[in-house]
């Protein structure tokens, strides 16, 4: 975590996180969020972290961890101070809007580029992607079949390989892998109605063939939807990433039952009608109590990424 954000906000954080909230802390946190940007970013990995801590806290002998259920009576109001409605949970997540009754449904693909991996092989750019619609992150690399790994679909897909210190996090902790596509969404809005409610579905497979008991940690699917211009969102990450207007993630763990099998992870939001970025974010996090900045990963792979886009009219009034 920043150290150099005020005492204060951490121990606001802290006590939020652990349902030790007054109704006054309540506010303060509310108002906290709202008039500072760094203080959303902070709280963002503050969330982010908390889930991923909870899985090393049986192995330091924790209390039992809180199910997160109870956070509801505080967090929409912190939420939609950071401009975010809805509630978190450590393995599915979603931020976006109350959903509105709709009839009908229609669904279009999203252009997401080389989703399945067939275009191209070698390396990846590394991050800051240098434009839309082209994947970038840490260290990753689209191969053929790698030794019993076979792709899920086609003849190609992405293996992890290598972990990058996140500068928000102090020492790479928790080490993670994690892979981006950003995508420019003006185009979605000329192609739906003025009054359509619209829907950003990501999916994802993921394979870990990690020999060890507690397997390589956990995959992550996240759509990030922020409202900023196209340019200024690519030239700002990842800082940007933590402007968002609608966030979802859902996390799948690794372990002996699940090796070597293709599961499939799905992050899904509803779009503000101010979003101009979307961001698809994959990755892979291997907990451990030591940081581990350069952490290998070579036994999680991912494959068939699609993006669906889904307008649904809302219902007439009578």
């Amino acid at each position: 975590m920043k150290t150099d954000a005020p005492p204060e906000w951490h121990r606001l954080f802290n006590a939020a996180l652990n349902d030790q909230l007054s109704h006054a802390e309540r506010e303060q946190l509310a108002t906290v969020l709202k008039s500072s940007a760094e203080a959303r970013q902070l709280w963002f990995l503050y969330q982010d972290n908390e889930c991923s801590l909870a899985e090393l806290k049986p192995r330091r002998q924790a209390k039992a961890q809180h199910t997160g259920l109870s956070w509801l009576a505080w967090r929409p109001l912190a939420a939609a101070a950071a401009g975010l409605v809805l509630g978190m949970f450590c393995t599915s997540v979603v931020f976006g809007y109350v959903v509105p009754r709709v009839v009908a449904k229609e669904k279009r693909l999203f252009p997401l580029r080389n989703g399945d991996f067939e275009q191209s092989g070698g390396a990846l750019p590394a991050n800051p992607p240098a434009s839309f619609n082209i994947w970038s992150g840490d260290g990753a690399e689209v191969i053929a079949e790698s030794g019993e790994v076979s792709p899920k679909s086609g003849r190609r897909m992405l293996r992890f390989t290598r972990a990058e210190t996140d500068p928000h996090t102090a020492q790479g902790f928790p080490a993670r892998c994690d892979v981006y596509q950003l995508m420019d969404l003006r185009e979605v809005w000329g192609q739906v109605a003025a009054d359509d409610e619209v829907t950003l579905e990501v999916r994802a497979a993921f394979l870990d063939s990690d020999s060890r008991s507690e397997g390589s940690g956990t995959f992550r699917c996240r759509l990030l939807v922020n409202p900023g211009s196209p340019d200024e969102v690519r030239a700002g990450w990842p800082d940007s990433r933590f402007e968002g207007c609608a966030y979802a993630r859902s996390d799948l763990r690794n372990g002996p039952a699940t090796r070597g099998q293709w599961r499939t992870a799905t992050a899904k939001v509803i779009l503000p009608r101010n979003a101009q970025v979307a961001a698809v974010h994959l990755g892979v996090i291997r907990f451990t109590d030591d940081p581990q900045p350069g952490a290998k990963f070579g036994d999680c792979y991912l494959d068939d990424v699609s993006l669906t886009v889904t307008a649904r009219p809302l219902r007439q009034k009578e």
